[in-house]
């Protein structure tokens, strides 16, 4: 099988992909996007933890290509020590789990709040409804930034994260584009607001680390574009994986409906079966040799998380869904190493309360599968678009 990350046959279901890889070429040349794929959990847990070998400088540039808000700013995905150490504690106090408990009350409003506005019987996109939202309206208000903006945020997301090697046609690019102008042109305005008038919120206390020269004003507008895009997608697309999985396996929907303290189980299970971020990038930064293979300096090489969290040699039954799979801590749906997801609490949070609160409202939810929209980015894996209704 050859593995292409922008063929329609991957896009559609890249793990029978993933399997032959893992048996076949565990590490493997990908044209298309210039990379060389590492599939096995021993090889991509070595590539994520070994930073000095492997940088995380090509990541942004893959990952937005022209369409940077924030072009020439380092961020702190691509970003490699000191200046990753400096930047990551920047943030990390912020989505520390005592924050997160300071915020839950107001999370499980904004769910309620959200789901109150659908209309179970007659159904409704999940994804418009409450998976997008949901994420967008928490990371804005921790940022100070009006919630009413949410829809607008979740498009420029979507945009700017195609990725430098998806095909798309001239006028999709001239809307990215423009998206992307718009995108950096609302920061600029709101990082120029928390000079004049600042608050209690993030990007007050990023530009108090600015006027204190602990961050550059780039620095500054990476953080904001970074924090609003991590900030919503593993979430949304947790949620639309979940429910989808329930909805494929009524077994362990009975589970989770009979024993409700399963639902952080299911978050796991959910981000393990099908991870969000399916793959990321690293440079090789000296000649390296992986599972054999030799790679000379500066080779792309591509960790791919999702085939990784499917490794028999890790997980056993590793394709079949299970919430009562027990201990399951190994999966790298956010990553590993010192690039380990800061936001991951968080994250873990808002899909374990949505679930649980979806599910008690909608115990018999389903599906329509032919609604069924993938989203656009080859490197992402989550519905853009999934109508559920109450059976």
């Amino acid at each position: 099988m050859t593995f292409d990350p922008l063929s329609p046959e991957v896009r559609e279901n890249p793990y029978p992909f993933y399997a032959d890889m893992r048996v076949n070429d565990p590490v493997s040349f990908c044209p298309t996007v210039n990379t060389w794929a590492v599939t096995r959990h021993e090889d991509v847990k070595h590539v994520l933890k070994n930073h000095q070998l492997f940088s995380s400088d090509p990541l942004i540039q893959i990952a937005f290509g022209e369409f940077n808000p924030a072009p020439g700013a380092p961020y702190l995905l691509s970003s490699d020590p000191p200046e990753h150490s400096r930047l990551r504690k920047l943030v990390a106090t912020a989505f520390s789990k005592k924050f997160v408990d300071s915020i839950a009350a107001s999370i499980e409003k904004m769910i309620n709040e959200l789901l109150d506005e659908t209309s179970p019987k007659d159904g409704f996109d999940l994804m418009d409804a409450l998976a997008s939202p949901l994420p967008v309206t928490v990371i804005a208000d921790v940022m100070g930034i009006d919630a009413s903006m949410g829809p607008t945020f979740r498009r420029w997301s979507n945009q700017v994260t195609v990725g430098v090697n998806q095909t798309i046609s001239t006028e999709e690019r001239a809307a990215i584009q423009q998206d992307a102008r718009e995108f950096r042109a609302y920061f600029i305005d709101r990082i120029a607001a928390a000079r004049r008038n600042p608050g209690s919120d993030i990007i007050s206390a990023l530009v108090r680390q600015e006027e204190g020269a602990v961050l550059t004003p780039d620095e500054v507008m990476a953080m904001c574009v970074l924090l609003l895009i991590a900030g919503n997608e593993t979430t949304t697309s947790t949620l639309g994986n979940a429910i989808l999985l329930l909805t494929q396996h009524p077994d362990q929907r009975k589970l989770v409906l009979q024993d409700p303290s399963l639902t952080p189980a299911l978050v796991e299970e959910v981000l393990r079966f099908i991870s969000p971020i399916q793959m990321l990038f690293r440079r090789a930064t000296e000649d390296v040799v992986i599972n054999g293979v030799s790679l000379p300096k500066d080779t792309i090489v591509m960790p791919v998380y999702a085939s990784a969290n499917r490794d028999e040699a890790v997980f056993e039954r590793a394709d079949q869904f299970d919430v009562t799979r027990g201990d399951i801590s190994q999966h790298m749906a956010f990553g590993h190493g010192i690039h380990f997801c800061v936001g991951q609490a968080l994250g873990r949070h808002e899909a374990t309360v949505a679930l649980r609160i979806l599910l008690r409202r909608m115990p018999q939810i389903a599906c329509d599968f032919s609604s069924l929209q993938w989203n656009d980015s080859f490197y992402l894996r989550g519905p853009k678009h999934l109508r559920v209704a109450a059976a």
